[in-house]
């Protein structure tokens, strides 16, 4: 179950598999991609997927995963409608203009996810095994192949490259938020100081605010689970903030009012 249908890094990319990776690399040019690689599959006892079936099954979680800050802002704007004692009008347009704020940070930052996808996908793969290899296998030998190889090579490198500069960023734009929230409330969003709705504001993108630099390093870690072709890993994450953010909402917003849905976030 754990044998990648890819016979090229293009295809292993929609798979969502890692390639195995072979001691002899001169055997990728025994690739194929036609009947003889479909014959070889059917004399298995396997029918290879379709490629839209493959495009799919990867594009369906990748756009799962893209949709984290709007469906996060989502449930804030849900929870803080149904849960706020008093003054939801004044909270509601405060989450508003914040929400405004955060999806211009996701938007100029999403080049984080982008190029790290296009840094991992670039790099030199794990040997991809091709039908005739596979077929050549002893029953033996194919069950003590380890069904998750190492990634590619430099693909550690390019992480650690790309959380490092993640971290820069984020913290520079959570610093810039923390120094210039009033003047941004006031001048761009035309919030009039000293009012509920401008103080609400600010408390809130001030406590969200902290949470940038999270918030870049998971757009580098979801690129580079693009790049290894991995798709079902960052929709996981994505659900699993949802979650966990709902069951902050719930508990922390009928206590701290609008402040605790930046915590919950």
């Amino acid at each position: 179950a754990h044998l990648t249908w890819a016979t090229s890094p293009r295809s292993a990319l929609l798979t969502g598999r890692h390639r195995l990776r072979l001691a002899n690399p001169s055997a990728l040019a025994q690739e194929t991609d036609g009947p003889e690689e479909d014959a070889g599959l059917v004399g298995r006892g396997l029918s290879p997927p379709s490629a839209s079936s493959q495009i799919v099954s990867f594009a369906l979680p990748v756009l799962g995963a893209c949709l984290a800050e709007p469906l996060l802002s989502m449930i804030d704007t849900l929870c803080v409608g149904r849960l706020t004692a008093g003054g939801a009008s004044a909270s509601l347009a405060a989450l508003g203009v914040n929400a405004a704020i955060f999806n211009v940070v996701a938007c100029s930052t999403a080049f984080l996810c982008t190029a790290s996808t296009s840094v991992i996908g670039s790099l030199p793969p794990a040997a991809a095994v091709s039908t005739a290899v596979i077929s050549s296998l002893p029953p033996a030998a194919a069950a003590a192949a380890p069904p998750y190889p190492p990634p590619p090579a430099g693909a550690a490198r390019a992480f650690s490259d790309g959380v490092f500069l993640s971290l820069v960023i984020g913290l520079a734009i959570g610093l810039v938020i923390q120094l210039s929230c009033g003047p941004l409330l006031s001048r761009f969003y035309h919030l009039e100081p000293g009012t509920p709705v401008f103080h609400l504001a600010c408390t809130y993108l001030r406590i969200r605010a902290m949470a940038t630099p999270a918030a870049t390093v998971t757009l580098v870690s979801a690129g580079v689970a693009f790049g290894l072709g991995d798709a079902r890993t960052p929709l996981l994450a994505v659900v699993a903030a949802m979650l966990v953010n709902l069951a902050g909402d719930l508990l922390l917003i009928p206590r701290l009012g609008l402040a605790g849905a930046p915590l919950a976030t």
